[in-house]
């Protein structure tokens, strides 16, 4: 972590799952403390593993991926929910960080957000 709390600029290419969790988890805490007025949150639960070949990894190769996540806790209204994510959006964009987004069809209402350092 740099000086004024933020995750590491460099990912190394081949991290192991350890030091990706660690990542994870800093950046959400760092994307957390963005947030004004603070949020309530808990841990969600991890998750980890071994993507199987043929399941959106290039080349047919398996990849090991690790999964962290927070659940919120404060009530924020519908109208003041887009006003949350634009925060967040504009924190990781500021941090460096690329952002995709999935929707998962049959999970209404979830997505699956991808944030990814930009090279630099």
């Amino acid at each position: 972590m740099s000086a004024d709390g933020a995750p590491p600029r460099e990912i190394p290419q081949a991290a192991d799952q350890a030091g990706a969790a660690d990542r994870c988890e800093a950046l959400l805490q760092h994307t957390l403390d963005a947030v004004r007025p603070a949020l309530s949150w808990q841990h969600g639960v991890p998750t980890a593993g071994q993507a199987l070949p043929g399941h959106g990894m290039p080349d047919d190769a398996a990849r090991w991926y690790v999964s962290r996540n927070r659940n919120v806790l404060t009530v924020i209204s519908p109208v003041r929910r887009g006003a949350l994510f634009g925060v967040v959006e504009r924190h990781w964009r500021r941090s460096g960080h690329t952002i995709s987004l999935r929707h998962r069809p049959g999970r209404p209402g979830r997505c699956h957000h991808a944030v990814d350092r930009t090279a630099g």
